[in-house]
């Protein structure tokens, strides 16, 4: 699912292609910023898009370029969509949108791939696959040959799972939200970024914290069960095992995906940016589980199922399916 951060950055994506500046050389007075009305149609018709979505596009106001921009976020919400599916629930609209937001994506993407012989479209072209091609990745999307698929290698939602989770937290009440919620986020912003390994120890420096939290907030309401107010990750895993908050054997697993997260860098046969997803999906995983246990907030977690078998430095994590299965995206052809 293409989450609001993405839609948001393809709007403004779509809007830079478009705008169009007309000078005005009087004294004083400003430039007027506008939409290419007509490029934007031909854009859209020579792509085969439907007439109905056409249609759509003419009644922009174009003189405002923040219309088309809410256009395109208005398909990840469905609202765009209210006046051709009257009849439709939000969910089937939202879907329907999301069919349209990644033939937005490809169709954008794959102009952005195509040479020119021009320097300012060269330019304009990878500012668009700069913008588009990691946070896509994020929210579970690949491209390849032109098309956007979905990967179940990145089996989550982050941006859906990270909500929850910082939710969870302060339903939880631990201590130093806003210490995890800066990791979580510079985690995120270094993927971007392309800083593999930065982020990979913002994701570890995130999922050590809350573990240490839950840990110093069960002692406080059990006195008879003290900590230290700054222990160790080690004294913190045995800490857990010893209260009952957590199996010898689920220890051992949260002990070997610590160890995963700290020698990143040492798996020559994945990619330094695959290595930094996939160690982004354990820290987000395996820090609601500590909150969860805590409290009983069984009701704040995913249905998925979770299974973490730990062996040596060998860790096999099962969520619904870690393997990549790509798999081709559905048409937009209304149902």
């Amino acid at each position: 699912m293409i989450g609001r951060k993405v839609a948001k950055r393809l709007a403004e994506v779509y809007r830079k292609r478009f705008l169009r500046v007309t000078r005005d050389r009087t004294y004083g007075r400003d430039d007027h910023y506008s939409v290419d009305g007509k490029e934007f149609h031909d854009f859209l018709y020579e792509r085969d898009y439907e007439p109905w979505l056409l249609e759509i596009a003419d009644s922009l106001n174009y003189s405002k370029p923040r219309d088309l921009e809410e256009f395109v976020m208005g398909l990840q919400t469905g609202r765009s969509l209210a006046l051709v599916t009257r009849d439709w629930t939000i969910p089937e609209r939202q879907d329907f949108g999301q069919r349209i937001l990644v033939r937005f994506a490809e169709d954008i993407l794959r102009e952005a791939h195509e040479p020119t012989t021009y320097a300012h479209e060269r330019e304009s072209r990878i500012e668009v696959r700069e913008a588009l091609l990691l946070p896509l990745e994020l929210d579970g999307y690949i491209y390849r040959s032109g098309k956007l698929y979905q990967s179940d290698k990145n089996v989550l939602n982050e941006e859906q799972e990270a909500n929850l989770l910082l939710e969870l937290i302060n339903v939880v009440r631990l201590d130093n939200a806003l210490v995890m919620d800066h990791h979580l986020k510079m985690s995120e912003t270094q993927y971007l970024d392309g800083h593999w390994w930065d982020s990979i120890g913002n994701a570890r420096a995130f999922f050590e914290e809350v573990l240490k939290q839950v840990a110093i907030k069960y002692s406080r309401e059990h006195p008879g069960d003290p900590i230290d107010d700054n222990p160790k990750a080690v004294d913190v895993r045995l800490y857990l095992e010893k209260v009952g908050l957590f199996s010898h054997s689920e220890i051992m697993a949260i002990k070997e995906v610590y160890a995963l997260l700290s020698e990143s860098g040492n798996h020559p046969h994945i990619s330094e940016q695959d290595q930094a997803r996939m160690m982004r999906n354990l820290s987000l995983t395996l820090s609601s589980l500590p909150c969860s246990r805590h409290k009983k907030c069984y009701r704040l977690q995913t249905s998925r199922a979770l299974r973490v078998t730990a062996v040596g430095h060998c860790l096999h994590l099962d969520v619904e399916a870690v393997m990549p299965v790509i798999k081709p995206l559905p048409t937009t052809t209304a149902p």
